[in-house]
């Protein structure tokens, strides 16, 4: 019988062996969804460091405004040739605009490539819910295991009830109870680790979970950022407006000015003068424009390179990281149905295992009860003789018992009578001892 329980014990430890594997398998693949979440994490910086790219080009793009407002303000005092100045102006503003609308539509492109990335997320947390739901399926049957474990532990229980009545005098059997006690308190203890490792895994999983709502977190965050850029060029749109109405309202001022010079023909003289002034000022601040287009020019060449390579990156990465995915999601599918079909074999494997076990235990346990129950009766009626045996034993004790008391109640009685007389003799004895001193003490006188 002992060897019989060393080998189940031996097959639900082998069992518990299979399972832990299998929990140590489901750690592997969450640490292959965590090294999946950290590159989807580097896509998202990369394109985090584009947008923050584009922010510096926007920056760029309004100092340089500032700095044509600033010309223009110079210019309020030029006459005729600033409408060819304004043309310039507007050829460049046009430029600009060109290239603003290139990189709006860079920008769609990148929210196109944000969706595509945040589909794909929803469909790998799609495949890790069913993943859990096989894990949750192979707990729920974990668990009915535990149930019937748990009945037979109740017959255990029973059984021990009634060893614990004959516990003095069949310790054979209490020994052998003990040890199978402690089998199953092992065979329990297997089974919290392994409840214990599956929660485990469970923890992990929902820490994927966090993790991936962080990261859309992070993705809605980036779109608001693309809202707040789009937001910013139409402020520069209404800004150009507004500085083309400055310019208009500066064509008119010359216009006036120039009504004004011919009404004041009488001051030729000063008015040469200031012409010269105003033409060496004129000189000065087209070298000025032109050394500031130049300049723009270069920032411009500048701006498209850094842009096409952000480009470039951003795409290559895209690809990258939708090759992985895909490479990824294929073989968590074929993962996910090995384990599903090896752990559905285990898990029927294992029930049959353990109904098989359940009979065993329960004959096994009747059997035992029948014979503990015979032993019981054939101790009851030695018990029964060794009562009346001590009943009578009692009887004649309690009879010499008395004799004893008869015996020392006399004894007493003589007892007191001596001392009564002692008594007596001593109260003669101190009043002659009285007499005596008195008499001693007049002798002495």
């Amino acid at each position: 019988m002992w060897e019989e329980s060393e080998s189940r014990a031996s097959a639900l430890r082998a069992e518990l062996a299979a399972l832990r594997e299998s929990v140590q398998q489901g750690a592997t693949e969450r640490l292959m969804m965590d090294t999946h979440n950290t590159q989807l994490k580097d896509t998202l910086a990369r394109s985090e460091s584009s947008q923050a790219e584009l922010s510096i080009m926007i920056t760029k793009l309004r100092s340089e405004e500032s700095t044509l407002r600033d010309s223009l303000a110079k210019m309020s005092s030029i006459n005729e040739s600033l409408a060819q100045d304004k043309a310039q102006l507007n050829s460049v503003i046009a430029q600009l605009e060109e290239e603003r609308g290139g990189l709006l539509s860079r920008q769609r492109e990148a929210e196109l490539e944000k969706l595509t990335i945040r589909d794909e997320l929803v469909r790998s947390e799609q495949d890790r819910l069913e993943l859990d739901s096989a894990r949750l399926a192979l707990h729920q049957s974990l668990q009915e295991m535990e149930l019937a474990r748990a009945g037979l532990e109740t017959e255990l229980q029973t059984a021990q009830a009634d060893r614990v009545k004959l516990q003095d005098r069949i310790t054979q059997l209490i020994g052998q109870v003990s040890g199978l006690e402690a089998e199953l308190a092992s065979l329990r203890g297997e089974g919290e680790r392994q409840s214990a490792a599956l929660e485990e895994v469970g923890q992990g999983r929902a820490e994927l979970v966090r993790e991936r709502a962080g990261l859309l977190v992070q993705l809605t965050a980036s779109e608001r950022e693309n809202a707040s850029l789009t937001e910013e060029l139409a402020a520069f749109r209404t800004e150009r407006e507004a500085l083309e109405t400055s310019l208009f309202e500066l064509q008119q001022q010359i216009n006036l000015m120039e009504s004004q010079r011919e009404q004041q023909e009488s001051e030729n003289q000063s008015l040469r003068l200031r012409t010269d002034t105003i033409t060496g000022e004129l000189k000065r601040l087209r070298a000025e424009r032109e050394q500031v287009v130049c300049e723009m020019e270069k920032q411009k060449e500048a701006l498209k390179d850094a842009l096409s390579a952000v480009q470039q990156e951003a795409q290559r990465a895209q690809r990258t990281a939708l090759s992985d995915h895909q490479e990824e999601l294929q073989r968590l599918a074929n993962q996910k149905e090995a384990l599903r079909c090896s752990l559905e074999a285990e898990h029927q494997g294992a029930l049959r295992r353990l109904q098989e076990h359940q009979e065993e235990q329960r004959s096994r346990l009747q059997e035992e009860r029948d014979r503990l129950q015979e032993e019981l009766r054939c101790l009851q009626r030695d018990c029964d003789q060794r009562l009346l045996q001590a009943e009578t034993d009692k009887q004649q004790a309690l009879s010499v018992k008395d004799l004893e008391a008869a015996v020392l109640s006399e004894k007493l009685s003589t007892l007191q009578a001596e001392l009564s007389t002692a008594a007596v003799e001593l109260e003669k004895l101190n009043r002659e001892t009285a007499a005596f001193k008195d008499q001693e003490r007049v002798h002495n006188r």
